[in-house]
């Protein structure tokens, strides 16, 4: 019976563990969402002045 218990806490425990884990790791991953985003537009700006550089000279 102590055994069963002692599982099942085990279990919370790891389960508290990852949580705490997926939520940081979701901030960071919203946070490197949004870096390149906007990396991705200035590069694509960076393109387009560029191409345009290339098409009407």
């Amino acid at each position: 019976m102590q055994q069963a218990e002692r599982k099942s806490v085990r279990k919370l425990n790891k389960r508290e563990n990852m949580d705490e884990i997926g939520t940081v790791s979701s901030v960071s991953y919203s946070y490197q969402c949004d870096l390149l985003t906007s990396l991705n537009h200035i590069f694509i700006r960076l393109l387009l002045i560029e191409i345009k550089d290339i098409l009407f000279t």
